[in-house]
């Protein structure tokens, strides 16, 4: 979720988002919503993190816009090879 991008979950999970990520592991930043108060659907700032790990905002941007739309059409997304160690 795009809380555990941002950190909102701890610094583990936050390395750990960011690791997938970087080797282009993650292809959908999403929220589970569960409140407005406590857990708000709120992408932005896991579209900016997400854009400066990757160096590239359109790809991030694309994670919560080109890519879920796709899923939910039905459509095969486009998303970047995962880095090869």
């Amino acid at each position: 979720t795009a809380m555990s991008l941002t950190g909102d979950f701890g610094e583990l999970v936050r390395d750990s988002a960011q690791m997938l990520l970087e080797n282009r592991l993650i292809h959908i930043i999403a929220s589970d919503a569960h409140s407005f108060d406590d857990r708000p659907p709120i992408l932005s700032e896991a579209v900016e993190c997400a854009a400066e790990i990757l160096g590239n905002y359109e790809e991030a941007e694309q994670m919560v816009t080109a890519i879920p739309d796709a899923v939910i059409s039905g459509r095969l997304p486009d998303i970047p090879d995962p880095v090869k160690p």
